[in-house]
């Protein structure tokens, strides 16, 4: 049980490496980078527009830097008095 769990760990940490230099991604990497379904992913970018993407032959390709303002906008900020 513990040996599965290193492993795990081990593929996650693998995948955070690989994702640091890249500047785009498809839409399970952009899902993978954003902690969520590829679902909410296209949701975002063709339904409700505020995720951009470039669509190459019906793969959808995102930007990191745009996958980053998506989550500034999405950032929850502190009420203060």
């Amino acid at each position: 049980m513990k040996e599965e769990l290193q492993i795990e760990v081990l593929k996650k940490l693998v995948k955070i490496v690989e994702n640091l230099g890249k500047e785009t991604f498809s839409l399970n990497e952009a899902s993978d980078f954003l902690k969520t379904t590829p679902e909410t992913v296209k949701y975002y970018s063709q339904r409700q527009k505020q995720l951009a993407h470039v669509n190459l032959g019906g793969t959808l390709i995102f930007r990191r830097k745009d996958l980053d303002e998506f989550l500034e906008k999405k950032l929850k900020k502190p009420y203060v008095f």
